[in-house]
């Protein structure tokens, strides 16, 4: 080409970018894209002060406690507030049996019948303390 020549560029050549309706599409794609990681940003936020709250909830709980059972019964209603379950349950070992202490969300009889349970093997492993060395 000499220096007199001019460049010629049709409109074809520039493929889908060259009308502004095209534009105006990616910008709005950029737009969608920024909301939708902020949503996501501020979901885990939500999720992250929920997590606070409960052990704020239960350190107060713990500091107030004279006994483990306020602090047991405190414990079990905020999970079951995080875990939005309808019930929850607290056993201590006691000669081999598993008796449930603390509960919420459940009736008296339920809590009678399923309170005592034996402990079985799986659940001797289960808590047995982790022996792994790394």
């Amino acid at each position: 080409m000499d220096a007199g020549s001019e460049l010629t560029v049709s409109a074809s050549s520039l493929g889908p970018f060259h009308n502004a309706s095209a534009g105006k599409c990616l910008c709005d794609a950029e737009i969608v894209l920024g909301l939708s990681m902020l949503l996501v940003v501020f979901d885990e936020a939500r999720a992250r002060n929920k997590r606070l709250a409960v052990t704020q909830a239960l350190t107060a709980g713990i500091v107030s406690a004279q006994q483990y059972g306020n602090m047991v019964q405190t414990s079990l209603e905020e999970l079951q507030r995080l875990t939005r379950s309808k019930a929850a349950w607290f056993r201590l070992i006691e000669s081999g049996h598993m008796v449930a202490t603390h509960a919420v969300g459940v009736s008296g009889d339920f809590l009678r019948d399923a309170g005592f349970a034996e402990i079985s093997e799986d659940l001797t492993k289960t808590l047995e303390p982790c022996s792994h060395e790394w």
